[in-house]
């Protein structure tokens, strides 16, 4: 799943439903030092893939 600022894999796929299940997607930058009472700002850009299912977090 491409997000345009992150890769995502799914985590697990349910035979049963039929659906992907996909975990740790952030939603904005962590809200640290001077963003802790801001509007949400856009996530920092990392390309890699996130959450392969493979390495549990």
């Amino acid at each position: 799943l491409d997000l345009g600022y992150e890769l995502h894999q799914a985590a697990s796929f349910n035979d049963t439903i039929g659906y992907y299940n996909f975990t740790n997607i952030r939603y904005a930058a962590p809200p640290l030092r001077n963003l802790r009472f801001a509007p949400p700002q856009p996530a920092a850009v990392n390309r890699s893939v996130i959450q392969t299912g493979n390495i549990p977090r």
